[in-house]
């Protein structure tokens, strides 16, 4: 945890919500299409494979 990061966000999840509704702000902003979605994987923790073997990320990815 670091100042910078707290800035952002208490944590990871609160980071990338923001982070997600600042990119569809500033696509509405500048009048861009903005096709990201959003996706909550459940109990995966500070786990990098949990998020990558998720059944929610493996749908959206195609997989």
């Amino acid at each position: 945890m670091t100042d910078a990061a707290t800035r952002q966000g208490a944590n990871r999840l609160d980071r990338g919500q923001q982070t997600f509704e600042e990119a569809k702000a500033v696509a509405a902003d500048r009048g861009w299409p903005f096709n990201w979605t959003l996706l909550h994987a459940d109990d995966v923790g500070h786990s990098a494979r949990g998020m990558l073997q998720n059944e929610a990320m493996t749908e959206a990815m195609g997989f």
